[in-house]
């Protein structure tokens, strides 16, 4: 027997019009537990990596698209126009994918040893990537 588990995501914002009253702007759901999530600069986009090596990015409750990598999702960034989702994964390596091409534009294998831990990005092509080896690295992004 297959048991299939759901994960309910909730969104809360704070709204200047209510008085910074957190208000529910989105509900959406998830297979396997959540190991990283994302959200887009615009609030527009939600992108979440789970325990099994899977990403979904979401606007609303539509899946824009569906991804995995080769190990468990540890970090997740937008850049900041929204338009690239960086993935770093427990394999040691990163993936971008490209909002405006519905594509993976880039992989990086071998960033860090025994995994990368977190991301970010510092402007829309530049990103830092540090892992379990202590090390930052520094990337130019061009896609």
């Amino acid at each position: 027997m297959l048991l299939l588990l759901e994960v309910l995501i909730r969104i809360f914002m704070s709204m200047k019009n209510n008085g910074g009253k957190l208000t529910e702007v989105r509900k959406t759901t998830f297979v396997a537990p959540l190991a990283s999530c994302a959200i887009s600069p615009d609030g527009a986009l939600v992108a979440g990596g789970d325990t099994t090596k899977n990403y979904i990015i979401w606007k609303g409750t539509e899946k824009l698209h569906y991804g995995s990598m080769s190990a468990r999702i540890d970090c997740m960034s937008f850049s900041h126009n929204g338009d690239i989702l960086a993935v770093g994964s427990l394999d040691s390596s990163f993936a971008l994918f490209s909002l405006a091409k519905n594509a993976n534009a880039y992989e990086q294998r071998k960033a860090h040893v025994g995994g990368v831990k977190d991301l970010v990005f510092i402007n829309n092509n530049t990103l830092l990537t540090t892992g379990q080896d202590c090390v930052t690295r520094k990337w130019e992004v061009s896609i």
